[in-house]
């Protein structure tokens, strides 16, 4: 009879622990952009290179994190890669989340225009600094580097900090070469932050 009773204890430890585990967060981005680089447009295969690169860099910035990222329609933080809704923008803000949010924005126009200032390009088609595969790969980076920054400024997040952290996710700019070709990070203080408010892989 004890062994019965302590098996139920047991189980129902288990049960317990299990309900309490934090659920993990996910992210659907979604793509809704001219697929034009200063008003060149990118082939399909183009398309599908950037978009996977962009959500890889999502994935890869939230490492050891319960974030999970998808391309789907739907889920309980979105972030929406968009060309700046108000009309043609060269330069300007790549990402924008509002106060309270789960929703936020990233500029392809303005990134595009940012990531071509940083190799010093006009266009993708004849630029001596970078091929153009490289620069549709740069760019996705780009994308995938800014997402993961206003993600840090959706709501009960808090760590998109605007750092002064030129190769650091939570930069307060998105024009350095480091956004688009370079490996990025976490500030120490961001990492802080992000312990505390995401769920950790296995807990």
């Amino acid at each position: 009879m004890g062994s019965v009773k302590s098996w139920i204890v047991a189980l129902a430890v288990t049960a317990a622990a299990c309900g309490s585990r934090p659920a993990p967060v996910q992210v659907a981005m979604q793509f809704a952009n001219s697929w034009k680089i200063a008003g060149e447009p990118l082939t399909g295969a183009e398309q599908s290179t950037l978009k996977q690169t962009a959500i890889d860099v999502m994935r890869r910035a939230f490492t050891g994190f319960d974030v999970n990222v998808d391309e789907t329609g739907s889920g309980a933080r979105t972030i929406r890669v968009e060309d700046t809704p108000y009309g043609r923008m060269l330069f300007g803000a790549a990402g924008v989340t509002y106060p309270a949010a789960h929703v936020s924005s990233v500029r392809f126009d303005v990134l595009a225009n940012l990531e071509l200032a940083a190799v010093q390009c006009r266009d993708i088609m004849q630029c001596p600094a970078m091929p153009r595969d490289r620069l549709v790969e740069g760019l996705g980076r780009g994308v995938g580097a800014t997402a993961a920054h206003e993600l840090g400024h959706q709501a009960g997040f808090r760590f998109g900090l605007d750092s002064h952290c030129s190769d650091c996710y939570d930069s307060r700019e998105s024009t350095s070469y480091a956004h688009f070709f370079g490996p990025l990070h976490w500030s120490d203080r961001a990492l802080q932050i992000m312990k505390r408010t995401l769920p950790r892989k296995g807990s």
